[in-house]
């Protein structure tokens, strides 16, 4: 039992670690959290949604569409519930008009 609590902390740490990165070098905290994403354990301590809507948020700050749909459709496959349930709904919704202006919600973003 004290393993798996030293799991969950030491997991938990790191996600605020990379969390606290955001602001000083996203980039670097994006590929932290990227490689957090896949570690089997995740769940224990964070939510794997979290970690996703974090990723999430970072690229619509930057207006990075392409990189917001790949993990959004990433998030869809290894998350199942609702996405707004990570992701901001207005995050959601500004994406959603900006991806239906450029025609990419009919090809990128039928599962929203």
């Amino acid at each position: 039992m004290k393993f798996l609590q030293g799991v969950k902390w030491s997991i938990y740490a790191a996600f605020l670690q990379y969390y606290r990165l955001m602001t000083t070098q996203p980039a670097d905290a994006i590929e932290q959290l990227r490689v957090l994403i896949k570690d089997p354990q995740l769940d224990l301590s964070v939510s794997r949604g979290e970690v996703f809507g974090l990723i999430i948020e970072y690229y619509t700050r930057i207006n990075d569409n392409d990189s917001a749909v790949e993990v959004l459709r990433e998030m869809k496959r290894q998350v199942p519930v609702q996405l707004t349930r990570y992701i901001k709904p207005e995050i959601l919704q500004v994406k959603t008009k900006q991806f239906q202006s450029s025609k990419l919600l009919s090809n990128s973003l039928q599962f929203i």
